[in-house]
């Protein structure tokens, strides 16, 4: 096997975390909501960032990408 796909494999790897993660911020998703949290919170919290949300869905579906690598 080539060493050049080896390490883009594992690059792939960094990469994928990375993304993972600037997804869970971007979604405004990490920390975690409490779990305290009443369910009329959450429906406005999830009014309030669905766009963020939205863009951090599809930062998560595109570190799966990286992950098939």
């Amino acid at each position: 096997m080539n060493t050049g796909f080896q390490k883009f494999g594992a690059w792939c790897g960094f990469i994928a975390a990375n993304i993972f993660f600037a997804g869970l911020i971007a979604g405004n998703l990490f920390p975690p909501m409490p779990p305290s949290m009443t369910p009329t919170e959450v429906q406005a919290f999830i009014q309030a960032h669905s766009m963020g949300i939205k863009a951090g869905g599809l930062l998560i579906i595109i570190s799966a990408m990286f992950c098939a690598i």
